[in-house]
């Protein structure tokens, strides 16, 4: 195929056009796990407030936290958790928005005062110490954190999961074992 001087210029100019498509691209999608890692921390932030804030009434609830607007969800055993759970949220940097879909359990047995237990406080000690190790992992292995499942059982943190970059992900388990309230790190990652 013979190729003269115009088209190996025009094939050039096509060839160069598309780069910067290709950078925008690239730039975009780099963009674009950034601010969900953003989210996620912001998620992770919120969820560690209500847990500070509503005690064990919070871990009934869910916290998805998307640009600017926090989504809860699940159900608390006091009214007044569900409307402080907003005004948590609200407290977010960044949250301008909160869709609240929190709902009151329908009580068991009347009981004024839920008084704390172990295995309450225990469900409450593992709670953040899971949200502690996702925030770690988001911030040493980025998105692939998102490819990480957490469960803290009595202080043993276990990590499942298929990440993208398994290298990376392994390496942070040392700084997991030194998270303080971490008895023992079972890796499951594949």
């Amino acid at each position: 195929m013979k190729m003269n001087k115009m088209s190996v210029a025009v094939m050039a100019a096509l060839s160069l056009a598309s780069v910067p498509q290709a950078a925008f691209a690239a730039r975009a999608t780099s963009t674009s796990v950034d601010r969900d890692v953003n989210d996620a921390m912001r998620s992770i932030g919120l969820k560690v407030k209500l847990i500070n804030k509503l005690g064990a009434d919070a871990l009934g609830i869910s916290v998805t936290v998307v640009g600017d607007t926090a989504t809860l969800s699940g159900d608390v055993e006091k009214v007044a958790s569900q409307k402080l759970a907003k005004q948590v949220a609200l407290s977010i940097r960044g949250v301008r928005k909160v869709e609240s879909q929190i709902t009151l359990k329908e009580p068991t047995t009347p009981s004024p005062v839920v008084a704390p237990t172990p295995s309450r406080e225990s469900a409450i000690d593992d709670a953040m110490l899971e949200l502690k190790v996702r925030s770690m992992l988001l911030t040493a292995v980025g998105a692939n954190a998102f490819k990480i499942d957490v469960t803290s059982v009595d202080g043993v943190i276990s990590l499942r999961g298929a990440p993208d970059d398994r290298d990376a992900a392994r390496a942070a388990i040392p700084r997991v074992k030194k998270i303080k309230g971490v008895k023992d790190v079972v890796d499951l990652l594949n």
